[in-house]
């Protein structure tokens, strides 16, 4: 099928060529005139199409260049996603370590205030025992005020530490039997004194050893104010009240 191409008029009034496709529109260009006129429009809009093909092909080389810009910045774009992707990784590993640092520091400054805590008591529990032989040693030498001074400073030491001894064991006994730990306590005491009675027996009686020692230092108090005085120290009468 034959085609050529004819002038129409869009609806801005600008010109173009359009295509015919009919034999029969092409049989109606017969005159010699309306064919050179038909060539040279369309030799005209193919100078137009010259022309912005002209000026597309102008911009040709900036856009390559930027479309090379591109692919530069998405090959960085790329690599910063990497580092970021890797950094993200680091970080999170950081953050686990220094919470688990964290949970190790704190379980150590817990055990660390807990020895000290029972350092201290240690302490104190040495120097009880050293009340005890002091107090024996000097009522051998028969130096009541000494063994009244010892007396006092184990009564202070046994004060300042008997309600946090309490307060301890009570805790302990509820985290282990319940809110009846302390009659579960003295029901197994029980049971121990008579499995077991007379060996606690002797060991109650060594504990309460210093009540011995206060009777000595009753029967001595007389004596001991008449000396000084004046009475120095706690009443040894108080002393045993307190040991009773």
């Amino acid at each position: 099928m034959a085609m050529a191409f004819a002038r129409v008029e869009d609806e801005e009034g600008k010109g173009g060529v359009a295509l015919i496709d009919t034999v029969e529109e092409i049989k109606r260009l017969t005159d010699v005139g309306a064919m050179t006129r038909f060539l040279h429009e369309c030799i005209a809009y193919q100078r137009c199409i010259d022309a912005e093909l002209e000026t597309l092909l102008s911009h040709r080389h900036e856009l390559e260049k930027k479309r090379s810009g591109l692919d530069k910045s998405s090959e960085v774009l790329e690599i910063v996603i990497a580092d970021s992707d890797q950094m993200l990784l680091s970080v999170s590993s950081t953050c686990d370590l220094a919470d688990h640092v964290s949970g190790k520091v704190r379980e150590l400054d817990l055990a660390q205030s807990r020895v000290q805590s029972t350092l201290t008591r240690i302490d104190a529990i040495v120097e009880r025992g050293n009340c005890i032989d002091g107090a024996k040693q000097v009522l051998e030498s028969e130096d009541y005020e000494a063994a009244a001074k010892y007396v006092e400073t184990f009564l202070n030491l046994d004060a300042k530490y008997n309600d946090s001894i309490v307060t301890g064991n009570d805790d302990i006994l509820r985290s282990l039997c319940g809110e009846d730990g302390i009659v579960y306590a003295i029901w197994e005491l029980q049971e121990q004194c008579d499995s077991r009675g007379s060996i606690i027996l002797k060991k109650y009686t060594d504990y309460r050893r210093l009540a011995g020692l206060a009777s000595e230092i009753n029967s001595q108090n007389d004596n001991l104010i008449s000396v000084v005085g004046a009475q120095e120290g706690p009443d040894p009468r108080q002393i045993e009240i307190y040991l009773e």
